[in-house]
Protein backbone atom coordinates (compact mmCIF):
# COMPACT_ATOMS: atom_id res chain seq x y z
CA UNK A 1 0.00 0.00 0.00
CA UNK A 2 1.28 3.68 -0.94
CA UNK A 3 1.42 6.15 1.73
CA UNK A 4 -1.97 8.25 1.12
CA UNK A 5 -3.61 4.96 -0.34
CA UNK A 6 -7.51 4.81 1.49
CA UNK A 7 -8.08 1.77 2.65
CA UNK A 8 -11.24 0.49 4.50
CA UNK A 9 -9.99 1.41 7.80
CA UNK A 10 -9.45 5.55 6.76
CA UNK A 11 -12.31 7.02 7.19
CA UNK A 12 -14.15 9.79 4.99
CA UNK A 13 -14.32 13.49 5.70
CA UNK A 14 -17.85 14.27 5.81
CA UNK A 15 -18.81 16.36 2.94
CA UNK A 16 -19.88 15.94 -0.48
CA UNK A 17 -17.77 15.58 -3.81
CA UNK A 18 -18.70 18.95 -6.36
CA UNK A 19 -17.29 18.26 -9.53
CA UNK A 20 -17.96 20.88 -12.55
CA UNK A 21 -17.32 20.69 -15.88
CA UNK A 22 -17.67 23.10 -18.77
CA UNK A 23 -18.32 26.17 -16.67
CA UNK A 24 -18.60 29.59 -19.04
CA UNK A 25 -19.98 32.84 -17.06
CA UNK A 26 -20.51 35.85 -18.63
CA UNK A 27 -20.76 39.32 -17.71
CA UNK A 28 -22.63 41.83 -20.52
CA UNK A 29 -22.05 39.45 -23.12
CA UNK A 30 -18.17 38.92 -22.69
CA UNK A 31 -17.05 35.29 -20.87
CA UNK A 32 -14.79 36.02 -17.42
CA UNK A 33 -14.82 32.50 -17.20
CA UNK A 34 -14.48 30.09 -19.79
CA UNK A 35 -15.04 26.47 -20.28
CA UNK A 36 -14.08 25.69 -16.79
CA UNK A 37 -13.46 22.68 -14.83
CA UNK A 38 -12.28 21.26 -11.06
CA UNK A 39 -13.18 19.31 -8.56
CA UNK A 40 -13.54 19.92 -4.99
CA UNK A 41 -13.28 17.02 -2.51
CA UNK A 42 -14.10 16.79 1.40
CA UNK A 43 -11.09 17.00 3.55
CA UNK A 44 -8.74 18.76 0.66
CA UNK A 45 -7.56 22.18 0.36
CA UNK A 46 -8.19 23.88 -3.40
CA UNK A 47 -6.42 26.66 -3.82
CA UNK A 48 -7.48 29.23 -6.68
CA UNK A 49 -4.67 31.61 -7.94
CA UNK A 50 -5.12 34.57 -10.57
CA UNK A 51 -5.21 38.18 -10.82
CA UNK A 52 -7.37 40.44 -9.83
CA UNK A 53 -10.48 40.32 -12.11
CA UNK A 54 -9.63 37.15 -13.69
CA UNK A 55 -12.42 35.22 -12.68
CA UNK A 56 -11.41 33.69 -9.26
CA UNK A 57 -14.47 34.79 -7.03
CA UNK A 58 -16.87 34.53 -10.07
CA UNK A 59 -16.04 30.75 -10.54
CA UNK A 60 -16.72 29.98 -6.42
CA UNK A 61 -20.38 31.60 -7.10
CA UNK A 62 -21.44 29.63 -10.04
CA UNK A 63 -20.53 26.54 -8.20
CA UNK A 64 -22.33 27.56 -5.06
CA UNK A 65 -25.32 28.49 -7.31
CA UNK A 66 -25.13 32.18 -6.54
CA UNK A 67 -24.03 33.56 -9.80
CA UNK A 68 -25.76 32.55 -12.98
CA UNK A 69 -23.52 30.34 -15.64
CA UNK A 70 -23.95 30.38 -19.29
CA UNK A 71 -22.72 26.72 -19.31
CA UNK A 72 -22.04 24.36 -16.57
CA UNK A 73 -22.21 20.65 -15.40
CA UNK A 74 -22.07 20.41 -11.73
CA UNK A 75 -22.23 16.90 -10.17
CA UNK A 76 -22.59 15.93 -6.25
CA UNK A 77 -20.74 12.96 -5.44
CA UNK A 78 -19.82 12.36 -9.27
CA UNK A 79 -23.37 11.36 -9.88
CA UNK A 80 -26.04 13.47 -8.50
CA UNK A 81 -27.14 17.00 -11.33
CA UNK A 82 -26.35 20.04 -8.79
CA UNK A 83 -28.38 22.31 -11.43
CA UNK A 84 -31.66 19.90 -11.02
CA UNK A 85 -31.92 19.95 -7.08
CA UNK A 86 -33.87 23.13 -5.32
CA UNK A 87 -32.11 25.73 -3.51
CA UNK A 88 -33.10 24.01 -0.14
CA UNK A 89 -31.54 20.50 -1.08
CA UNK A 90 -28.76 21.95 -2.75
CA UNK A 91 -27.48 24.10 0.71
CA UNK A 92 -27.65 20.92 2.12
CA UNK A 93 -24.65 19.86 0.33
CA UNK A 94 -23.16 22.90 -0.61
CA UNK A 95 -21.67 26.46 1.57
CA UNK A 96 -19.82 29.04 0.38
CA UNK A 97 -18.38 31.33 2.76
CA UNK A 98 -17.24 35.03 0.72
CA UNK A 99 -14.85 37.67 1.82
CA UNK A 100 -16.16 40.87 3.01
CA UNK A 101 -19.37 39.92 4.69
CA UNK A 102 -21.09 42.47 6.81
CA UNK A 103 -21.35 42.72 10.77
CA UNK A 104 -24.62 41.99 11.85
CA UNK A 105 -26.40 43.65 14.91
CA UNK A 106 -28.60 42.57 17.62
CA UNK A 107 -27.40 38.81 17.18
CA UNK A 108 -25.62 36.61 19.02
CA UNK A 109 -22.71 34.42 17.90
CA UNK A 110 -25.09 31.43 18.36
CA UNK A 111 -28.13 33.38 15.96
CA UNK A 112 -25.60 33.80 13.44
CA UNK A 113 -24.50 30.27 13.11
CA UNK A 114 -28.08 28.75 13.87
CA UNK A 115 -28.64 30.80 10.21
CA UNK A 116 -26.49 27.74 9.21
CA UNK A 117 -29.46 25.31 10.21
CA UNK A 118 -31.65 26.89 7.57
CA UNK A 119 -31.90 24.18 4.82
CA UNK A 120 -32.78 21.97 7.69
CA UNK A 121 -35.73 23.79 9.38
CA UNK A 122 -38.88 22.92 8.54
CA UNK A 123 -42.00 25.46 7.44
CA UNK A 124 -42.31 28.44 9.42
CA UNK A 125 -38.91 27.78 10.93
CA UNK A 126 -39.31 25.51 12.86
CA UNK A 127 -36.24 23.75 14.77
CA UNK A 128 -34.56 20.66 13.12
CA UNK A 129 -33.58 17.95 15.72
CA UNK A 130 -30.23 18.22 15.20
CA UNK A 131 -29.39 21.34 14.79
CA UNK A 132 -28.18 21.99 18.73
CA UNK A 133 -25.83 19.48 18.30
CA UNK A 134 -24.98 20.62 14.82
CA UNK A 135 -24.52 24.20 16.27
CA UNK A 136 -22.28 23.72 19.38
CA UNK A 137 -20.05 21.02 16.81
CA UNK A 138 -19.57 23.81 15.03
CA UNK A 139 -19.02 26.03 17.19
CA UNK A 140 -16.04 24.24 19.39
CA UNK A 141 -14.51 23.13 15.78
CA UNK A 142 -13.91 26.87 15.02
CA UNK A 143 -12.66 28.05 18.88
CA UNK A 144 -15.65 30.20 18.92
CA UNK A 145 -17.64 28.34 21.98
CA UNK A 146 -16.69 31.12 24.59
CA UNK A 147 -17.95 33.35 22.40
CA UNK A 148 -21.68 31.80 21.69
CA UNK A 149 -24.14 34.53 23.74
CA UNK A 150 -21.62 37.49 22.49
CA UNK A 151 -23.59 40.35 20.27
CA UNK A 152 -21.66 39.78 16.64
CA UNK A 153 -21.22 43.79 16.45
CA UNK A 154 -18.51 43.27 19.61
CA UNK A 155 -16.43 40.80 17.58
CA UNK A 156 -12.95 41.88 15.73
CA UNK A 157 -12.82 40.56 12.24
CA UNK A 158 -10.98 37.76 12.79
CA UNK A 159 -13.68 36.21 15.08
CA UNK A 160 -16.52 37.49 13.17
CA UNK A 161 -14.91 34.98 10.20
CA UNK A 162 -14.33 32.25 12.44
CA UNK A 163 -18.42 32.72 13.42
CA UNK A 164 -19.25 32.64 9.48
CA UNK A 165 -16.72 29.51 9.11
CA UNK A 166 -18.88 28.01 12.09
CA UNK A 167 -22.20 29.12 10.27
CA UNK A 168 -20.66 26.62 7.21
CA UNK A 169 -19.76 23.98 9.39
CA UNK A 170 -22.98 24.18 11.05
CA UNK A 171 -25.02 23.45 7.68
CA UNK A 172 -23.34 20.18 7.34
Amino acid sequence: MQAGEETDATPRPPGHELSATGVTVAYEGVDVVHDAAMTLRPGEVTVLVGPNGSGKSTLLRTLARLQPARAATLLLDGALDALALSPRDFSRHVALLTQGRPTPSGLTVRDLVEFGRYPYRGRWGRADPGGTAAVDRALAMTGVTELAERGAEHLSGGQLQRVWLAGCLAQQ
